[in-house]
């Protein structure tokens, strides 16, 4: 159930962010202009080597396996005092179904929300005429989510790995979601800043100065 789970969410963000929006047929002629300069890779010898909503789904996939298949589940005893059952350690105590719950509660939320945020970061994308993997961007988004933060997206994505450890009371999806925040940080936004400052700029850096990365 929580692969199945997790593999629908996964399709979900796939779905949403995967397909490219189709370049306007006035802005081929831009392509033609900026053909020489940097380019960003995605995929295997890339400077992107994993797709980002593939990387989240592999960190669920991780926490999840480390979560079912290791003899310590790491409850978040710190949180909840009960331990035991589906969702805490191995032990022969119950769960609080209560709190459970309100996890499932937080859950639902944090996940309405993290797909509002990536719809929203898509339709701004496209009204800009620009795809999210990079194969057609012709300006800056400043619109939509992308006027208060620059990597909405990926907040969304570290956000509802973090709240995995909740649902499920382990820590091992904290571990997850600082695994995932890591490669998005220190991997996968440096190779798209240079990528848009070769494109664009003094206009990225400007639009830097004025919307953080993160916060």
């Amino acid at each position: 159930l929580l692969f199945y789970t997790m593999s629908i969410v996964g399709t979900w963000f796939s779905r949403i962010v995967g397909a490219a929006a189709p370049p306007p047929p006035d802005e081929d002629k831009k392509d033609d202009d900026i053909k020489d300069k940097p380019r960003l890779r995605v995929g295997t010898g890339g400077e992107v080597p994993v797709f980002p909503p593939l990387a989240a789904v592999l960190c669920w996939g991780a926490g999840a396996g480390a979560w079912m298949g290791t003899g310590r589940r790491l409850a978040l005893w710190w949180l909840w005092p009960e331990r035991g059952g589906m969702m805490g350690n191995n032990s022969s105590a119950t769960t609080s179904w209560p709190l459970l719950g309100g996890r499932l509660v937080v859950t639902a939320g944090v996940l309405y929300s993290s797909l509002t945020t990536v719809r929203a970061c898509k339709t701004a994308l496209e009204e800009a005429g620009t795809s999210p993997n990079f194969k057609h961007v012709p300006q800056i988004t400043e619109r939509g989510p992308f006027a208060r933060r620059r990597n909405s997206m990926y907040l969304a994505l570290v956000s509802l790995t973090a709240t995995l450890s909740i649902t499920f009371n382990s820590a091992w999806f904290l571990a997850s979601a600082a695994v995932l925040w890591s490669y998005l940080n220190y991997v996968v936004i440096p190779a798209e800043e240079r990528y848009l400052k070769g494109q664009f700029g003094v206009a990225y850096d400007d639009y830097c100065r004025r919307v953080p990365r993160w916060f």
